[in-house]
């Protein structure tokens, strides 16, 4: 997930109750460090979910292990930046999509390209179902045609 480029990072940050704790800064350093900066496509389960700048697909284990932070805690920073209203989280049993409110405020530069991002989990969820059913009618359609293309074959 390396790559070129930077984040900025506020000193509003140092106000923030928990700034003494190591961990909660370098978690939120990470969040910031691994959400998209430009709309992208991944492939989850099978399903291919289109995230906007400020959002990535994770899951607890993952960022204890890139972290090294434990998995309880990590539940635990996240829940605080949730009510600190930093982040939103889209969960679901497999993954979870996280969405970092404001990030075109904070990180938007004459050099990027601004895109709107969700920040309500209701639109969210909207958004992700929208796609789904669309990609399934999609599958849905191709599947008819090969059956009728086989039916057309045999006979």
């Amino acid at each position: 997930m390396a790559g070129d480029g930077y984040v900025r990072i506020y000193r509003s940050l140092m106000s923030k109750g928990y700034y003494s704790d190591s961990e909660y800064v370098h978690l939120w350093v990470h969040l910031i460090m691994r959400a998209n900066y430009s709309p992208r496509e991944y492939m989850v389960n099978g399903k291919i979910e289109h995230l906007n700048p400020g959002q990535f697909i994770t899951g607890r284990n993952i960022l204890a292990s890139e972290t090294r932070i434990h998995r309880s805690k990590i539940e635990r920073i996240l829940k605080t930046f949730e009510i600190e209203h930093q982040i939103e989280q889209l969960k679901t049993n497999k993954f979870r999509i996280i969405t970092i409110l404001n990030w075109s405020t904070y990180q938007n530069s004459e050099h990027q390209i601004e895109h709107p991002v969700s920040t309500n989990k209701k639109e969210i969820k909207k958004e992700i179902k929208k796609k789904r059913k669309k990609k399934r009618k999609k599958e849905r359609k191709k599947e008819k045609k090969k059956k009728i293309k086989k039916k057309r074959k045999n006979t």
